[in-house]
């Protein structure tokens, strides 16, 4: 063992004052808080990935569009499909922000194809 882990051992056994155990849960507090965060951040992602995703080329713009129907204007391009899907997830995060931040409503992901007549 360390030495600086046997200290903290000796601390650990010693201590019970609540100053000490009120700044340990302030040092876990960004932890959890930085938990918190990453699973709104997972379950954004999740979300993300279920919109309906429809990339074709423009021959007017010589560039791959992805139109994300479900979300309304939401669009994104690229170079490559490979850049225009990677721009399309950043769009969808966009969308979703933004209308988090106006208090707009987000459709639900239908998770299942449109239909185009």
């Amino acid at each position: 063992m360390t030495e600086a882990y046997e200290q903290q051992l000796s601390e650990a056994r010693v201590c019970e004052c609540s100053e000490h155990h009120a700044a340990k849960s302030f040092k876990d507090a960004p932890k959890k808080k930085l938990a918190e965060l990453l699973e709104v951040l997972e379950d954004s992602v999740d979300i993300m990935n279920k919109y309906e995703l429809i990339l074709f080329w423009s021959d007017e713009d010589d560039v791959y569009v992805v139109d994300i129907p479900e979300l309304p204007g939401c669009k994104a391009h690229g170079d490559t499909q490979s850049q225009a899907l990677q721009n399309a997830q950043d769009a969808i995060k966009l969308w979703i922000d933004t209308s988090k931040e106006f208090g707009d409503p987000i459709p639900e992901p239908k998770g299942r194809r449109l239909v185009f007549a």
